[in-house]
């Protein structure tokens, strides 16, 4: 029980942790394309990108774990 809790906070933290990667590369992306930050446009399409850095990040901590 104790690992499992520990397991789903983990993944919760990774899920975070791509967001932020992924919401900040391509907040500058967005500024180095146009001239300007656009929120709307950020949101919109760093859903996508958020969640699949969460699970890769996620993939790789249990793979280093050996789970």
């Amino acid at each position: 029980m104790k690992t499992s809790i520990k397991l789903v906070l983990i993944y919760f933290l990774m899920q975070l942790a791509g967001a932020l990667v992924s919401g900040t590369l391509y907040a500058v992306y967005v500024y180095w394309a146009t001239g300007t930050l656009e929120e709307g446009r950020v949101e919109t399409w760093v859903v996508a990108p958020a969640t699949l850095l969460g699970f890769l990040f996620m993939t790789l901590y249990l793979w280093k774990k050996r789970y």
